[in-house]
């Protein structure tokens, strides 16, 4: 078995722990480490609070499982070193020499080893039968309607019709405006079957659960709200049954560490998470959350009323598994128009859509920032509202040459003043804004007249709707 990253968090017996284990392994920590010629091995010396080094020994017999010894006095195992061991040879394999374990280790492991079962990984068995392919593609695609329709089709051929209505009538729903005509006798067909059928269809979700656990979407159930306890205990079953693809994490009394979910395989089928209202209170909950590789595959994030502040930023612009972000929300997060700076100069948003940094202290350091950002060359939205940006930083905004996809621009209760609103109505001025939110900006109406000739009639009306 070769040692990766994702290994470790499988074994890791919290966030906590595989966050220690990383810090070693990027430290100077080990010396001389060793591992077996059949890679079967791993062993070295470690640095810790005692006079002496730890002796840390790993042993890999097979996929299933690791055997673990230390000298260390940690209840945890593995252990911090071990954890650490494990990640400098998924990250620096040009460390280890070539050494056969000796005697005296091989009997160590069998004396005082104890072993640890990998948890599996969220990619399921080989189908057994054309269904569980199917479905297995839908998990796969999870934000592409066709796997869905052609398993509603394999579902009406083998005799589950009720089932089959149900997915076409949500993927339907989920194409038309709200206002659509066609959308209240689909709503009426929707409800029939969902209590006729919702007991069968939720038959996979704890009783205790079924109350308002999460959403279904486009004929599953998609997304998931639940405290952190709730998905460490109940989420590995729940995401072999369901096509999960967006959690809402939710706050609570006695709250478990959010921490605890960096050790969650089924963390790497989500594509939306949620960690807003103040479940970050700490940085050791952020570092570990950000630093696991179950969440490469996220493209939208919500961290929004969080204290993050720089040293949160920062953790989060030096992760490498976030770089398919296409919405970020850092609403209320404490920033400063300098920890926004290094941020965006320390982050690849090469795929960021949507980014709100309302209701921070954003001034316009911050503006010129995002102006100057290459990085933000694809943005569609932009959230600023009840920030300081000024004048200088809405004219830094119009002139932007990196934002020209802009088409949404959220300034409620900029104090940009006249200044920045001529700038912002200048035709040449991010030429393909559509929507502009300038409430509470203190503009007086030759300003606002000059906005509404940019963005059309009925803008005035709308920003002052008395």
């Amino acid at each position: 078995m070769t040692p990766t990253e994702e290994l470790v968090y499988q074994v890791a017996p919290d966030g906590k722990a595989a966050q220690a284990g990383r810090e070693l392994a990027q430290g100077d920590a080990f010396a001389e480490p060793r591992i077996s010629p059949d890679g079967a091995w791993l062993f070295a010396s470690c640095r810790g609070s005692e006079r002496l080094p730890y002796q840390v020994l790993v042993h890999l017999p097979g996929p299933d499982r690791i055997v673990t010894a230390c000298t260390c006095s940690s209840m945890k195992r593995p252990c911090k070193h071990a954890l650490g061991l494990l990640l400098l040879a998924a990250q620096a394999p040009e460390r280890f020499q070539q050494e056969e374990p000796s005697a005296a280790l091989r009997k160590r492991i069998e004396k005082e080893g104890v072993t640890t079962p990998v948890k599996p990984a969220p990619e399921r068995a080989k189908p057994i039968d054309v269904g569980e392919a199917l479905f297995q593609a839908i998990c796969a695609e999870p934000l592409d309607d066709a796997p869905r329709l052609i398993y509603a089709d394999w579902l009406e051929e083998n005799g589950d019709a009720d089932r089959a209505d149900f997915i076409r009538v949500q993927c339907r729903l989920a194409q038309l405006p709200a206002d659509a005509a066609e959308g209240a006798q689909l709503r009426k067909r929707e409800k029939k079957l969902w209590t006729a059928h919702r007991q069968k269809w939720l038959a996979h979700v704890p009783k205790h659960l079924r109350g308002g656990c999460g959403q279904f979407d486009r004929g599953f159930l998609g997304e998931l709200a639940l405290e952190v306890k709730a998905l460490v205990q109940h989420g590995a079953g729940l995401f072999e049954h369901h096509p999960i693809h967006r959690v809402r994490v939710l706050g609570g009394r006695g709250q478990a560490p959010v921490a605890k979910l960096a050790v969650c395989p089924f963390l790497a089928r989500l594509r939306s998470l949620s960690l807003a209202g103040g479940l970050l209170q700490g940085p050791g909950k952020w570092n570990a959350i950000v630093a696991t590789p179950f969440l490469a595959g996220l493209t939208e994030l919500d961290v929004s009323d969080n204290p993050l502040g720089s040293r949160g930023l920062a953790v989060l612009a030096g992760s490498p598994h976030l770089s398919r972000l296409e919405r970020l929300d850092l609403g209320g997060t404490h920033l400063s128009d300098a920890a926004l700076a290094a941020f965006l100069g320390a982050t690849d948003l090469g795929q960021l859509r949507f980014l709100d940094l309302s209701n921070n202290s954003v001034g316009n350091g911050g503006a010129a920032a995002l102006a100057g950002s290459p990085s933000l060359a694809g943005l569609r939205e932009l959230g600023l509202g009840g920030n300081k940006v000024g004048p200088k930083g809405a004219k830094a905004l119009a002139a932007s040459s990196h934002l020209g996809e802009l088409r949404s621009l959220d300034l409620v209760g900029s104090p940009i003043a006249d200044a920045g609103a001529r700038a912002l109505a200048e035709p040449q001025a991010l030429e393909k804004l559509e929507k502009l939110d300038v409430r509470g900006c203190g503009l007086e109406g030759p300003a606002l007249a000059l906005l509404e000739r940019r963005f059309g009639a009925g803008l005035l009306a709308k920003l002052n709707p008395s």
